[in-house]
């Protein structure tokens, strides 16, 4: 073979190799709304219980995060790294489509009742799950607001 040919087979292989790519990427708009009908499958309204698991969007558990802080509670999370390592994770996994849906569940854990060594009023400490990008994660939240965040579907639950 000459350099000719060579040089038109390897450009055949990149060619096919660049269109299986285009094949298998999605567009972010198709990604956003297959990831809300996930959502709607396996989430539910609040059950109003302290102690089912529960999931919430980044953008929800921001928001939590400060509420915990403004409350100083012991357990809480440094947002700016958490977020960073979330969202470089989610893009590894190619399931990042915003902090409106990639969402993380939580399994509220105990009551606890002091900040800081000092008694204050109960709150729950919940378990922040995240598929392996990071581990031993847990956030203190006020029991009410713990009540009214989504729930993992019935149907999903496991005996």
């Amino acid at each position: 073979m000459n350099k000719k040919q060579l040089k038109k087979i390897r450009r055949a292989k990149l060619l096919k190799k660049k269109q299986t790519i285009s094949k298998n990427i999605i567009s972010l708009d198709a990604k956003r709304a297959n990831m809300k009908e996930r959502l709607d499958f396996y989430s539910a309204p609040s059950d109003n219980q302290e102690f089912t698991d529960k999931i919430v969007s980044m953008n929800e558990l921001k928001v939590l995060n400060q509420e915990n802080e403004d409350l100083g509670y012991n357990r809480g999370l440094n947002w700016e790294v958490f977020s960073e390592e979330m969202i470089k994770g989610f893009k590894k996994m190619n399931a990042w489509v915003g902090g409106d849906l990639n969402t993380i569940p939580l399994t509220p854990m105990i009551y606890h009742e002091h900040t800081d060594g000092v008694p204050c009023e109960q709150h729950i400490r919940c378990r922040i799950f995240t598929d392996g990008i990071l581990d031993g994660l847990y956030i203190d939240l006020p029991i009410e607001r713990v009540k009214n965040l989504r729930t993992i579907a019935k149907h999903l639950e496991v005996a």
